[in-house]
């Protein structure tokens, strides 16, 4: 009786949870409430509407709309498909692309047979993920290449897919994957329905065992979030590794000078080993494909192996002989996920150095011929032969994050520049300039390392743009740390050497340091100053910072110009800007800038108020107190952060009366372009 009277409240019950009845393309005919898995998919998995279930062989399954099975989820442009999707599968006719569920797909040309085997999304916890990966005709080796380093971590492969509960998913076809995007965590919901051959063919990328659907389905997840499949062409492994996990990216050239000193002193090996003991991803390539084919012992150019682990031994210790005059002997382990680039050389599977080195092969489990998909690599081969690098660097307990957003504003024609405005880096025409930029200001409890990102948007963003090109990107980004104190009282004439640290500038979606930071109380607060490399350049962008101890942050509310910076100049600065096709930005010129006032076109001999440092000085010599001049200096920034701009004003015009009803003088240059402009 009470099952009877449930089914009478099913149409009202829909239009609550499954959308109003114009929404549906096929209504079904009836959703009894005793049927739990399509209401609870709906609520976990399902935020926008409209929600679409059809009835498909006496089975309820999903119909993502927004993402529909047509041309226009595959090209940017369908009447002019480009070479990032190979047509030749399908006799070079778009017309020809089926749309799929998985248990529609021919699995019968797999080199992993189905046998009674269901597909799934991946196995029960217990079981490993399968490693090998095969790509389709897209041409996103990169994307591809990422799957394959995560693979490496299932537990993060798991992570990504929200409200996933087996066999729900797969009886509806719906998944619920989630990507890091621009500063915060994403969800993208698809259904099952995969771009196929005329023969029923896994047309994109699929999992060499293709009833796993882990890496089809993130595909189309991450197709769907940047607009359609073609999009997915080009790009850089470690940003699909960031939008992944979430992670820290990191790329690596080993013809850098800086990396090849680290490479000969050592360096980087240790911080390879150090990536792996945090459980941090690392991948290799060979990029530069200049060499004969030989060369390369069955390694594949252009392919990213994953670095899986390390092995430092002692021979002496061990009892064996010396490897090429040394004792110490370093080998890499390397997982090959794709079906052909298998090591050959030294210390690869079938090599003789195992038996040679019994107790070598004993410690590093290569007794028989080791583990399927992945071999061993002497360090100095390893250097040789792969020229890049690609981190991913996961941040576990006790790190945390604290993201802050901003824009970069074009300059206006104010006499004092607007906080916040895009004004590049320090030139030796306008050298104080830079210290308009946005301000990010970092509050620190207790010493703490410290890792910063900045970051703007996925040049994809742009992609409506008629001179879009992929992965490119026309701001160069870079940003400098400073401490408050030193801004305060040097300002305009800082030098490199007063910085804490500051980036390269790259036209890139992330730049970090390459080291972390170690923040501590005594210099806080710290001053972060997001720049673009061209002056003028607005737009968004992401601040990161990792930290394992609490800090505070406060996002730019107060610009610290020094007073040089903000006296009188000869002309508008505004009035001759033109802008340049690429300034360069030399670093050294922080070593400049401070050194003739008379580059900004400023008058000291004027009317400006005393420098902080020399307001000290007086302080000390005359009351003795410079201490306490320092503690109330602090204090007052601290004060000052917590202001808003008119409050900044009103102060700025009281402190203006006083003078002027005290001694009658004259409101300095600086005071006046603040008190005027706000």
């Amino acid at each position: 009786e009470e099952e009877e009277e449930e089914e009478d409240e099913p149409d009202e019950f829909l239009k609550t949870v499954l959308g109003p009845e114009e929404a549906f393309i096929e209504k079904p005919a009836v959703i009894r409430l005793q049927q739990p898995d399509i209401l609870e998919l709906c609520n976990r998995h399902v935020t926008c509407e409209p929600v679409i279930f059809k009835d498909t062989d006496n089975e309820y399954r999903y119909y993502d709309a927004e993402f529909p099975a047509e041309e226009q989820s595959i090209f940017m442009d369908p009447s002019n498909p480009s070479a990032a999707v190979q047509l030749a599968a399908l006799d070079d006719k778009v017309q020809n692309i089926r749309w799929l569920r998985p248990f529609q797909i021919s699995y019968d040309s797999l080199e992993v047979k189905l046998g009674t085997e269901r597909p799934k999304l991946y196995p029960k916890d217990s079981q490993v993920i399968h490693p090998h990966v095969c790509m389709g005709a897209l041409a996103n080796s990169w994307f591809v290449g990422a799957l394959a380093m995560l693979v490496t971590r299932p537990e993060l492969v798991r992570k990504l897919f929200v409200g996933y509960s087996s066999p729900s998913c797969e009886n509806c076809g719906i998944f619920t994957v989630r990507f890091y995007k621009n500063g915060k965590w994403v969800n993208v919901t698809v259904d099952d329905r995969l771009p196929a051959t005329m023969q029923g063919n896994f047309l994109f990328s699929r999992s060499q065992k293709g009833t796993e659907l882990w890496l089809p389905i993130l595909e189309k997840a991450y197709a769907k979030l940047h607009g359609c499949y073609e999009l997915l062409y080009q790009g850089s492994v470690q940003y699909a590794l960031k939008d992944l996990t979430g992670g820290l990216p990191q790329k690596l050239k080993f013809s850098d000078p800086d990396v090849e000193a680290r490479i000969k002193n050592g360096m980087l090996w240790k911080e390879i080993v150090q990536l792996l003991k945090s459980e941090s991803l690392v991948g290799c390539a060979i990029q530069n494909n200049r060499g004969a084919r030989e060369r390369y012992m069955g390694l594949e150019p252009l392919q990213c192996y994953s670095v899986i682990d390390s092995k430092e031994l002692d021979l002496v210790e061990i009892g064996e002989k010396m490897h090429e005059r040394d004792s110490i002997l370093r080998l890499l382990k390397i997982r090959n996920p794709w079906p052909k680039g298998s090591w050959t050389g030294p210390w690869s599977p079938k090599s003789d150095r195992w038996v040679e080195y019994d107790r070598v092969a004993s410690l590093c489990g290569q007794e028989g011929n080791g583990e399927e998909g992945s071999f061993w690599m002497w360090d100095q081969d390893f250097f040789n032969l792969f020229d890049t690098l690609s981190i991913c660097r996961i941040f576990k307990d006790p790190w945390r994050c604290t993201r802050m957003k901003g824009k970069w504003f074009k300059p206006t024609k104010s006499p004092a520049p607007h906080r916040g405005t895009a004004m590049g880096p320090p030139t030796s025409r306008e050298p104080a300039a830079w210290l308009s930029n946005p301000q990010f200001h970092l509050f620190v409890k207790e010493k703490t390392p410290c890792v910063i990102i900045l970051s703007q948007r996925d040049s994809r963003a742009h992609r409506d743009d008629p001179s879009w090109v992929p992965n490119s990107y026309e701001a160069g980004i870079g940003f400098a740390v400073a401490k408050m104190s030193t801004v305060v009282e040097k300002g305009a004439r800082m030098r490199k050497s007063d910085l804490i640290a500051f980036s390269h500038f790259r036209k890139d979606r992330d730049v970090s340091l390459p080291f972390t930071l170690q923040l501590s109380p005594a210099d806080s607060p710290y001053v972060v100053f997001p720049m673009t490399h061209e002056k003028g350049m607005a737009g968004e962008f992401f601040l990161n910072v990792w930290h394992k101890k609490e800090i505070f942050i406060r996002g730019g509310e107060v610009v610290l110009v020094d007073e040089a910076a903000g006296s009188e100049l000869d002309e508008d600065p505004w009035e001759e800007f033109v802008p340049q096709e690429h300034e360069e930005f030399d670093p050294d010129m922080f070593g400049q800038v401070g050194s003739s006032s008379q580059r900004a076109g400023t008058t000291l001999k004027e009317e400006v108020k005393p420098t902080v440092s020399q307001a000290m000085a007086r302080s000390e010599r005359k009351e003795g107190g410079g201490d306490v001049f320092k503690a109330l200096l602090t204090l007052c920034s601290y004060l000052l952060l917590l202001l808003t701009c008119q409050q900044v004003t009103s102060l700025a015009g009281s402190w203006a009366r006083g003078c002027r009803w005290r001694r009658g003088g004259a409101l300095p240059a600086p005071w006046v372009s603040i008190h005027e402009s706000g």
